[in-house]
């Protein structure tokens, strides 16, 4: 007879799969563990960089060190300066690196007993990646897997630095044209994928034409996105800022970067011939809200000089705002459909950490702000003096432009923020128009499609 299983038995099952099954990066687990060795830490990792070398540092002083891998490129390492350059950063940090030809696996193992197993490289590139891990809770020291690293382990050579130093040396030319020809491949899949996806906005393009009619005649957020990119004149350096997803210089993650020197994406200024009559300068890790095109969309963006690497759309800030007299919170959410009747809502909250509360559905054309219909509790909230205290902030216009221009300020570190490269998630391949207008005093950028 079956036993039945609660829902409380289901949920710490679940909660124990999601600690050891993981679909994401395991970099800081990978810390975690680090930090935490008392005797020793050892890796089996056939494509390696700089980044195992920090990793490693994060290990107390009496921890032994001791990394595995394969020094031949037959490995099919991408970039196999960076690999030998990687393991000549282990040796000068007095790390004991080994060769073993084939080695494919990718292993952290901590004091010989605790280990995670997965299809993760210790790169830059792989902390970008959609990978998968197992990091099993239990003790594995009694057991084949860990008597069948041993062995690898004594199978591998010991490699020394002056080996390393002579490969690099003996290689180099190899080692250019080699990183030429990936160059060369890496451009030319780009630029066959540019078209492949110019053909399908094409496609899409025609299938569009009567909505996008509608759109016109209904003064879309796609119109108004224009008309206000048209109407700003700030500028970012010397020009009108255009920018092209691309690749970083380490081929870790696709970024949105400006395509001339003279761009400077986080000053602007307002000039008229040489006269500057005003300039507005970007923090380098702050978010700053922007109006995505071609439909509208809102987002945090994070800017730098010449680069636009993280957009954030789950925003909680950190501190409270006066609504009305009171003190509550403002959660700005982003919708993905429904655009033309908004694409922004605010929800106030008594605190941070309930999810219930009084939501507004705001209309944003990078002009103005707009009520839209959808007001209400959201969650079990049925708070009458919530919404008595929004509404009184929407009714007396001071306090509403007060209301928005908190919403719209700057934040210079989310709540939950995660430190991952998305770019590529949401802006399309080729050029894109980036223009800067100020909203109640706010900067907000304007991002669309060239």
């Amino acid at each position: 007879m079956a036993v039945p299983v609660s829902s409380n038995d289901t949920a710490v099952m679940n909660g124990d799969l999601d600690r050891q099954l993981l679909a994401r990066s395991v970099h800081r687990l990978w810390e975690r563990r680090v930090k935490a060795a008392a005797e020793s830490v050892r890796v089996f990792a056939p494509y390696l960089d700089r980044t195992l070398t920090t990793l490693l540092k994060k290990a107390g002083p009496d921890v032994e060190l001791a990394v595995v891998t394969d020094l031949s490129p037959a490995s099919g390492v991408l970039n196999y300066a960076w690999q030998l350059r990687g393991v000549q950063r282990l040796l000068k940090e007095g790390v004991e690196v080994r060769s073993l030809r084939r080695l494919h696996a990718k292993v952290l193992l901590v004091d010989g007993s605790h280990a995670t197993i997965g299809s993760q490289n210790f790169t830059a590139y792989g902390r970008g990646s959609k990978e998968a891990t197992v990091a099993p809770e239990v003790d594995l020291q009694d057991s084949r897997f860990i008597a069948t690293l041993a062995a690898w382990f004594e199978e591998s050579e010991p490699v020394d630095l002056a080996f390393i130093e002579r490969l690099l040396e003996r290689l180099a030319p190899q080692i250019t044209k080699a990183q030429d020809a990936q160059q060369e491949l890496i451009d030319a899949y780009e630029e066959a994928e540019e078209k492949e996806a110019e053909l399908r906005r094409r496609d899409a393009a025609a299938r569009r034409i009567e909505r996008d009619r509608e759109l016109i005649e209904s003064n879309s957020l796609g119109i108004g996105l224009r008309e206000a990119a048209a109407s700003t004149a700030y500028r970012a350096g010397q020009t009108t800022a255009y920018a092209r997803l691309t690749w970083d210089a380490t081929y870790s993650y696709k970024t949105l970067m400006a395509t001339d020197k003279d761009t400077d994406l986080s000053t602007w200024w307002l000039r008229f011939g040489d006269i500057i009559f005003d300039t507005i300068r970007l923090q380098g890790y702050d978010f700053y809200p922007a109006l995505l095109g071609p439909d509208g969309r809102m987002a945090f963006v994070r800017v730098t000089k010449s680069r636009i690497t993280y957009v954030w759309r789950s925003l909680r800030r950190g501190s409270a705002q006066t609504v009305a007299g009171w003190r509550v919170w403002l959660v700005p959410g982003f919708p993905d459909h429904g655009l033309e009747e908004a694409n922004m809502t605010v929800t106030a909250k008594w605190s941070r950490e309930t999810e219930s509360g009084y939501q507004m559905r705001l209309r944003f054309d990078g002009e103005k702000v707009l009520r839209a219909d959808g007001w209400g509790f959201v969650g079990n909230s049925s708070d009458r003096l919530l919404e008595q205290a929004v509404t009184a902030a929407y009714e007396d216009e001071d306090q509403w432009r007060e209301l928005l221009r908190g919403v719209f300020a700057s934040v210079a570190q989310p709540v939950r923020f995660r430190n991952t490269p998305n770019a590529e998630s949401f802006f399309s391949a080729g050029w894109h128009r980036i223009d800067l207008t100020t909203f109640l005093d706010q900067p907000v950028l304007l991002i669309q499609p060239s």
